[in-house]
This record gives C-alpha cells, structure tokens and sequence, in this order.
C-alpha cells in the first residue's frame, strides 16, 4: 500500500512501464529490479503519454539526442525534463 501520492504516482508510472513494454515486445520480457530495470527507446516512445504525459516523438527525439538506447525510467525522466527545458537558439 502507498503511503503517499507520491508513492502512489510513481507506482502508476511503474506499471504503464510494465504494461505499454509488455504490449510492444508482445511478452513481459521485462526483469523488475525495483528502479533498476532498463527499457528502451521503443518501450518509452509507446508509453510517452502515460509515462511522461508527452508526445512519442519527443521523447525519442529527447533520447536519441542524448544517445540514449537503454535507461532506466529515471534516467529517461532526467533526459526528457532537460531536453523539454532548453532553451531554442
């Protein structure tokens, strides 16, 4: 059981992690390490919305610029808050 909202928010992410990976591979192929487990740029692209409440084009731009293959869902957080907060020369 959560003990915060935040816990709470952070459960969902972790499941339409879970959810939109096993979706894309077509199996549940993902080995949950607690914050460890890593994903790719397909299985974040396809739970954007859910994941990061952006587009799948942006988060792949936001990972493919950082040359980001495989991270973690904290990593990728960190990549796509940057990528999104920079500032357009």
């Amino acid at each position: 059981m959560p003990n915060s909202k935040k816990e709470a928010e952070k459960d969902k992410i972790d499941n339409a992690v879970k959810d939109t990976a096993a979706s894309v591979t077509g199996k549940n192929s993902m080995q949950h390490k607690g914050s460890d487990s890593m994903y790719s740029i397909g299985e974040f692209s396809a739970g954007a919305k859910a994941i990061f409440g952006m587009t799948p084009e942006l988060v792949e731009a936001a990972l493919k610029n950082a040359g980001v293959t495989r991270c973690t869902k904290e990593k990728a957080e960190k990549i796509v808050k940057s990528f999104v907060g920079r500032e357009v020369k």
